[in-house]
């Protein structure tokens, strides 16, 4: 749609596992029904599987107002340890990936924003990278409390021992 053909957001942003091993930390990133824990910008995720295996999901996202919705598709590559998130629907279009090594947590970013949020595409930018950032920390730092429960794909937070 020409409403998104603008200049692209495109970013990489990494995290060490740090005592997380990287099976504790692909259980956290592959439940995509519970993304919004990790990943704040997304108020709320209602994810519904597909017959392919993808999930379709719906997104509140959590900046206010009548324009934070948004849908994309969720696609798991487990032998390589991959989330891909396809933004089709909303403020932000494109592609989103993050993945797990055998030593650290990666998300790259590849997207558009719709028109009115291109003056502030500097700032939203940076604001971007700071929440993704704060999710790979959350990934790992859930993946790290999982292993010393023994409990790899549900993991709380970590002040809830």
């Amino acid at each position: 749609m020409s409403q998104h053909s603008g200049p692209r957001l495109r970013f990489t942003v990494r995290r060490a596992l740090e005592g997380a091993g990287p099976e504790a930390a692909w259980a956290v990133v592959k439940d995509v029904e519970d993304m919004s824990r990790y990943w704040r910008g997304h108020r709320e995720v209602r994810a519904r599987r597909l017959e392919d295996g993808s999930w379709d999901l719906a997104i509140r996202f959590a900046f206010p107002g009548p324009n934070n919705r948004g849908r994309a598709r969720a696609t798991l590559d487990e032998a390589a340890r991959t989330l891909t998130l396809s933004y089709y629907e909303g403020p932000v279009k494109g592609v989103v990936k993050v993945y797990v090594t055998e030593s650290e947590i990666v998300t790259e970013w590849d997207v558009s924003l719709v028109w009115y949020l291109r003056p502030l595409e500097a700032w939203v930018k940076r604001h971007f990278m700071k929440g993704a950032q704060h999710a790979l920390d959350r990934i790992a730092e859930a993946a790290r409390a999982s292993l010393t429960r023994g409990e790899p794909s549900r993991a709380l937070s970590v002040g809830e021992r």
